[in-house]
């Protein structure tokens, strides 16, 4: 029987990437530019994906995700076809909810609403140090 190794590959020479819960990672493609952007598919009719991931945590079964460009530079993240300079998701493995929200107070109310976790927030690119060039373990990576 062939090892499962979504939880402890990190990528390769030209892409690199973070481990959620099975199925979902966030990707950055050629993580040698000063420009590392890193993504996350939904698959979603909705929420197909985001790009400037800045934020993640997974809490119990949920992903929380944080995108968008934090130096003032203007909109940068899309959701349902609009452009805002950040925007909070969640994915709920368990019942399949996936959203985002572009406005805080209407995320921490949903969250508050559905009695999910208020997420403990990690930074991707130190989290991407610690785990793939660190080789420590994710704090949501199963035993």
């Amino acid at each position: 029987m062939e090892e499962d190794t979504f939880y402890s590959e990190c990528g390769g020479w030209s892409m690199v990437r973070l481990p959620l819960i099975k199925p979902y990672e966030v990707l950055s493609i050629d993580p040698e530019t000063t420009d590392n952007i890193w993504s996350i598919k939904f698959d979603s009719d909705e929420l197909f994906s985001t790009d400037h991931v800045q934020r993640i945590t997974v809490e119990d079964s949920i992903i929380y995700v944080l995108s968008g460009i934090f130096n003032g530079e203007g909109d940068s993240t899309a959701l349902v076809g609009s452009m805002y300079p950040t925007v909070w998701y969640i994915i709920n493995t368990k019942n399949g909810d996936k959203r985002g929200f572009h406005d805080i107070e209407v995320f921490n109310n949903y969250l508050l609403l559905n009695r999910y976790p208020h997420p403990h927030w990690y930074d991707i690119d130190s989290l991407f140090i610690e785990y793939c060039q660190n080789n420590k373990k994710l704090p949501w990576s199963p035993e």
